[in-house]
């Protein structure tokens, strides 16, 4: 009982928040982001690079309306990417809206 206990105690619900800083400057965060593992660089070199202040996979995620996880999942190939938002990242980094460039493939939007 006290183990259960202990355990209920120990666990929490909601959504985990970033652990960066909110005050740090995009600069800052994008010189993390390239210091991150070195997957999928073609497609992070070109959002880094698309704007002056470029984008981390996050921050073009809330550009376009969805969860980091959730683009990392289709540039992974384990989901489908919308062809809406395939076509927002097209206007705002010059990543192709095209199957070659999606690995998990588009999908029309509802």
């Amino acid at each position: 009982m006290a183990a259960e206990m202990a355990t209920t105690e120990s666990l929490h619900s909601g959504d985990v928040k970033s652990r960066v800083n909110p005050k740090m400057h995009a600069q800052h965060k994008l010189a993390i982001s390239k210091g991150q593992a070195k997957s999928d660089k073609r497609f992070k070199d070109t959002i880094r690079n698309a704007t002056p202040q470029g984008y981390t996979q996050a921050s073009l995620a809330a550009a376009v309306g969805m969860k980091a996880s959730l683009l990392s999942m289709c540039r992974s190939g384990e989901r489908a990417m919308f062809l809406s938002r395939a076509r927002r990242i097209q206007d705002l980094t010059g990543w192709p809206a095209d199957l070659a460039h999606w690995r998990g493939g588009l999908i029309e939007d509802a």
